[in-house]
């Protein structure tokens, strides 16, 4: 299913940024602070940022690189995550994707 919104993070937990598999997503993170980007195959929350991508603040990417790109050790990537990689610290996201 298709969306195009904005998520509030913290650095507790990974938040979940789609709601359904998908093959690629842009993703800007829109706050101050570095956030994880992660990726999985179902919408299990990733248990650590082993892999995760370092996005910094302001910083996006384009939906032309699919999570597989992204992501190659995940075999079958179809969910992105995120979270702050600052602890006590929020951030923000935008995300769109088909």
């Amino acid at each position: 299913m298709p969306q195009n919104t904005n998520f509030g993070v913290d650095s507790t937990i990974y938040t979940l940024l789609t709601n359904a598999d998908v093959t690629a997503a842009r993703v800007q993170n829109t706050s101050g602070v570095a956030i994880y980007l992660q990726a999985n195959s179902s919408a299990t929350l990733p248990s650590s940022d082993a892999g995760a991508i370092l996005l910094n603040p302001y910083a996006g990417i384009d939906a032309s690189l699919t999570l597989a790109q992204l992501f190659p050790g995940v075999t079958g990537a179809a969910r992105l995550f995120a979270k702050a990689a600052s602890a006590g610290v929020g951030g923000s996201v935008s995300v769109s994707h088909a």
